[in-house]
């Protein structure tokens, strides 16, 4: 107990660093996941006045500070109350800088959320792979403990000194704050309803109330799914009992476990599994809802609005990365190489998908994210640390490391200045009248941003004229063998080519044979460019004087609420307008055309279309609030 042997010190017993064992019973070994907390040697040392087994927390009225418990004085608990009220006036804060808009084209504020998606996304990756018992190298493992802010560690904001030193009373007070921020948004939305006059100028509304509880529920998914999974990532100790890999000192089916699983569950079903869920299925029906009901897309303006029209589902494939990694130390926790064989799957699942569809509006953040995700790939394939390996391998890998740290945060440094430059030079050009007092927008020739110029509009226009001559004049029949002989992907690109010009530059009635997965994009793409442009824009503009968007949230909801009177009379309005043109045998007739493009919504599911949805289809325009 003592350290001491008669025979000298080589023949003392102590305990491996990593390791621990109290005084009564030296030879009940735990292991610790933490090596500063374990430094071995002696039975029952702890470092830093730790206590519990093993070594993992600090005695009452102490929080942790990362090399010491420290006595809680009153900074320490000043900090999370401040933490708090940043929290709750940041979500209100939230509210009024988040617009609900759909452009086709980036935005300043798109482009910055961009911008703060992918390092967002890279810091959540990097904590989720902090919380494997995998053994990496120093550099890497101190950047993923200093990223696990992001998954609301609590001994950061000292809040032991709020509610002990427990383990599973800091575990739900992290889970506390998922369900809490919607609730304040609702309770702010209930406030400002009922004491319009007292507290806000203008009243919420639900429109940008769901869109930004659908932000703050985004950005914390994945820090959410790996919170509520960690009570499922028990380890093995050498003496044959289990612990929980974060929480060391909670050891599994014991009272307290079992409280934080049922928490974690709970947050699981209801707001991971949840909001997933709602996530695809808005996902699903946003087309549909761009022709009969826009207010919806608006609502999820979260999900959609920084990537691509043509890939507006994106968004559910990257809120399934989180969840994904962090299942790998549950499926494998005493098996350290296999959590890292899966994350490498999972991080090479993202990678193509990225590589396939390049889904972000500005092409630089493609560039970015993509070198970003092959780095952070590389990184966890090459560099895990075998405990029993040589230091010159140790060192090998500490050296991969840091290279590969250094050029992501090169990459990323390099994408934040180049954004940086761009709208200090509109600010600069707005501020001088070069932009003529129009509104900011990323509408002008940004090489970097677009990774090239682009070509010119004039130029562009004679090309697809000259080649529209060269088609109309082909024979049919050697058109068709060219066409057979072309790769199944430039048929496809041939298509959407085709829809694009069709939605963008000539919406008329001609309807090109597509399928179903495009007619979902140029149904989408006829309410963002169009409807959401006519819609949100005179909203916006009279926003800036307070209460622009209550007046169209008012005319949308008097549009939802007439959708059933005018359902039935729209079905005889299509049928009149059909019996009043005759069969339309000409294969050019705008009419006959009109009625494939009827159908195929109606055959779509649609549940109702109102009288400007139904205009929408018959004059090949899309429908807007203000045509109404």
């Amino acid at each position: 107990k003592m350290g001491d042997q008669k025979f000298g010190e080589a023949f003392t017993p102590r305990i491996l660093e990593g390791y621990f064992s109290t005084e009564e019973q030296p030879l009940e070994v735990f292991k610790c996941q933490t090596l500063e907390h374990c430094p071995g040697g002696v039975p029952g040392r702890c470092p830093g006045r730790r206590e519990g087994i093993p070594c993992s927390e600090c005695p009452s009225g102490t929080s942790w500070t990362g090399k010491e418990c420290r006595q809680c004085s009153g900074g320490l608990v000043v900090v999370p109350i401040l933490a708090g009220g940043v929290f709750f006036l940041g979500l209100i804060a939230a509210y009024y800088a988040i617009p609900p808009r759909i452009t086709a084209k980036a935005t300043q504020g798109e482009t910055l959320s961009m911008c703060a998606g992918v390092a967002t996304g890279l810091v959540q990756c990097l904590a989720i792979i902090g919380l494997t018992s995998v053994r990496w190298p120093k550099a890497f493992e101190s950047i993923a403990k200093s990223s696990s802010v992001v998954l609301l560690d609590m001994e950061i904001f000292s809040i032991a000194c709020m509610v002990g030193g427990t383990n599973w009373g800091r575990y739900i007070m992290s889970l506390a704050v998922f369900p809490l921020g919607p609730l304040w948004l609702l309770v702010c939305f209930t406030s400002s309803r009922c004491f319009k006059n007292c507290m806000c100028p203008a009243p919420w509304t639900w429109t940008r109330l769901l869109n930004t509880m659908g932000h703050f529920l985004q950005v914390g998914f994945s820090a959410m799914s790996a919170l509520s999974l960690q009570p499922l990532m028990c380890y093995q100790h050498p003496n044959g009992q289990h612990s929980l890999l974060k929480h060391a000192g909670v050891f599994c089916s014991t009272g307290e476990h079992v409280l934080m699983v049922a928490g974690g569950m709970a947050i699981l079903i209801f707001l991971v599994v949840g909001f997933l869920g709602m996530c695809a299925w808005a996902a699903w029906h946003i087309p549909r809802w761009s022709l009969i009901r826009p207010h919806r897309i608006r609502a999820f303006a979260f999900l959609i609005s920084r990537f691509r029209m043509d890939r507006w589902w994106y968004g559910v494939l990257v809120l399934l990365r989180g969840p994904l990694l962090s299942m790998c130390p549950v499926l494998a926790t005493d098996f350290p190489l296999a959590q890292a064989a899966m994350i490498s799957g999972v991080l090479i699942a993202s990678l193509l998908l990225h590589m396939r569809y390049t889904p972000w509006k500005m092409p630089l953040v493609n560039l970015v994210d993509g070198c970003l995700q092959a780095m952070l790939l590389l990184l966890v394939a090459i560099t895990p640390v075998d405990p029993g390996s040589a230091s010159a391998t140790e060192d090998f890998h500490q050296g991969i490391a840091l290279v590969m740290l250094s050029c992501m945060a090169f990459v990323f440094c390099f994408l934040a200045f180049s954004v940086a430059l761009a709208l200090l030079y509109q600010v600069v050009a707005w501020a001088t009248h070069r932009s003529g007092g129009s509104p900011l927008t990323f509408t002008e020739d940004f090489v970097v941003l677009n990774l090239g110029r682009r070509h010119s509009s004039a130029v562009t226009v004679e090309l697809i004229k000259e080649v529209s001559g060269r088609l109309l004049e082909m024979e049919a029949d050697k058109a068709e063998h060219h066409l057979d002989q072309m790769h199944p992907d430039d048929l496809s690109r041939i298509i959407d080519t085709i829809n694009l010009l069709q939605t963008e530059l000539a919406p008329g009635d001609a309807a090109a044979p597509r399928s179903s997965a495009s007619s979902r994009v140029v149904s989408l793409r006829k309410s963002m460019t169009s409807d959401m442009k006519s819609d949100l824009q005179p909203a916006a503009m009279s926003d800036e004087h307070g209460g622009g968007e209550s007046m169209a949230e008012g005319v949308t909801d008097v549009i939802v609420e007439t959708e059933q009177e005018i359902e039935s009379e729209a079905g005889e309005m299509v049928s009149m307008v059909f019996m009043a043109t005759g069969d339309g045998n000409d294969i050019n007739s705008p009419i006959e055309t009109n009625e494939v493009l009827v159908h195929e919504q109606l055959n779509a599911g649609a549940e109702s279309l109102p009288r400007a949805g139904v205009d929408q289809v018959l004059n090949g325009r899309p429908a807007s609030i203000t045509a109404l």
